[in-house]
């Protein structure tokens, strides 16, 4: 007679949820004829119940007496993650909470699904960390099938759809391969799950970054340029794209793309190694106040945010000098704050983004109260260019006004193609 014929009145309230009523049942049916089977419903049902101290003392004596019990080491694992991997995973410390993770797994290495479900949350957690440890997240990364993981995209309490379990350690772990310098082992992730998310841009820009990592220039451009009309393209896309273009030898297009970043960037801390690559990048093509000005700019907005001053800025500046001096001339007088310097540099960068830019000329639509955006009517008859009024200069928020204005790729949310926008525009003579 097996263990299972046994017991019936203990698994049937069991599978009833009557948990209290089922423990007596197993505990005298072990008392009877010991087996891991009562063990490990008797550690079920404790668990059920919340009495984790009572199910990690059930689960440790089962262990002592059934070691290789795959059934036992797979309800110690829940019960750990239950007592203290929950716990763990409101706290505030991300290496304790790594700590415990590895505590849990180590109960029962083959359990795919604690393996899934510690996985992905000490990815998630380890990403938004200020310092990511990218080796903590590429080794969780890996004992996820991502195949096992749903992908629906998730709705958060505001109602907005974010990415599903499966795009999401597809962004992750690429990047972290990424980080790790593991280039191919990033462009075989992304180019993974593009093939499920096609239109990620995330994984996308990874594959671009990597083949510029391995010195594949050409296809990271190919890479990289579509990105520049992508419905969901971030500021940064124009730094990526700008260092690669200067790698090939377009230095205007990489200043001007340079330029385009550092105009579309929020914040000012997040520009300074875009910054720093501009200023370099000025000194090459003999800009000598446009690096000054960048190189300036870096420094008093990390002297503002209480960061050192990296040694790749001191030496940049120290190169400025001597192409100053070369060429026969001196550094200007700067403003010395970071508002007036982010004042200055703007002017720099909006002149760089139209310089040796071909303008059109049109006439601005209507122009309501309430509505964010107009068009501007070419007057070569061709298709009206969607325009955000903010962005018109005060002058020509009016219908039927004179401007001239430069078009710029973009992307319609609403008919979800490509389309025409532009953000420069200034008053016509």
């Amino acid at each position: 007679m097996n263990d299972e014929t046994q017991t019936p009145s203990a698994d049937e309230l069991r599978k009833q949820g009557n948990f209290e009523e089922a423990i007596p049942v197993y505990e005298e049916a072990y008392r009877n004829s010991p087996s891991s089977y009562s063990l490990r419903w008797l550690i079920y049902c404790h668990r059920k119940l919340g009495n984790l101290d009572k199910a990690t003392e059930i689960s440790q004596f089962a262990l002592k007496k059934y070691p290789e019990d795959s059934y036992i080491k797979s309800e110690f694992a829940w019960v750990s993650y239950d007592r203290d991997f929950r716990a763990a995973r409101e706290s505030d410390d991300f290496n304790a909470f790594v700590q415990v993770a590895n505590q849990v797994i180590a109960i029962d290495p083959e359990n795919k699904l604690i393996n899934k479900v510690i996985g992905t949350a000490v990815m998630t957690a380890g990403k938004k960390q200020k310092n990511v440890n990218w080796s903590t997240v590429a080794r969780f990364a890996v004992l996820v099938d991502p195949d096992s993981l749903s992908d629906t995209k998730r709705k958060s309490e505001d109602g907005k759809f974010y990415m599903s379990e499966k795009e999401q350690w597809y962004v992750i772990s690429s990047k972290a391969f990424l980080e790790l310098e593991s280039f191919e082992k990033a462009i075989e992730v992304a180019q993974a799950g593009l093939h499920h998310f096609s239109n990620q841009i995330d994984l996308t820009r990874t594959i671009g970054l990597a083949q510029f990592a391995i010195g594949d220039i050409e296809a990271s451009a190919k890479t990289l340029r579509p990105l520049l009309t992508h419905p969901r393209k971030q500021w940064y896309i124009f730094g990526d794209l700008a260092e690669v273009e200067s790698k090939l030898g377009n230095k205007k297009e990489a200043y001007r793309l340079y330029s385009q970043a550092l105009l579309a960037g929020k914040e000012d801390q997040f520009k300074v190694s875009i910054l720093e690559n501009f200023a370099a990048l000025a000194i090459e093509m003999k800009k000598l106040d446009e690096a000054d000005l960048a190189i300036t700019f870096s420094k008093v907005i990390r002297e503002n945010q209480g960061w050192p001053i990296r040694a790749s800025l001191t030496e940049l500046e120290s190169q400025l000098d001597e192409v100053y001096k070369e060429s026969g001339s001196s550094r200007k007088t700067l403003p010395t704050t970071q508002k007036e310097l982010a004042k200055t540099c703007r002017r720099i960068w909006e002149e760089a983004v139209t310089e040796d830019v071909e303008f059109k000329r049109g006439k601005v639509g209507n122009v309501f109260p309430d509505s964010p955006f107009t068009f501007i009517y070419p007057d070569d008859g061709s298709e009206r260019v969607y325009a955000k009024v903010k962005d018109l200069p005060r002058d020509c928020q009016t219908q039927g006004v004179l401007v001239e204005f430069v078009p710029e790729k973009s992307f319609d949310h609403k008919k979800k193609r490509e389309s025409v926008r532009t953000t420069r525009v200034r008053r016509a003579n």
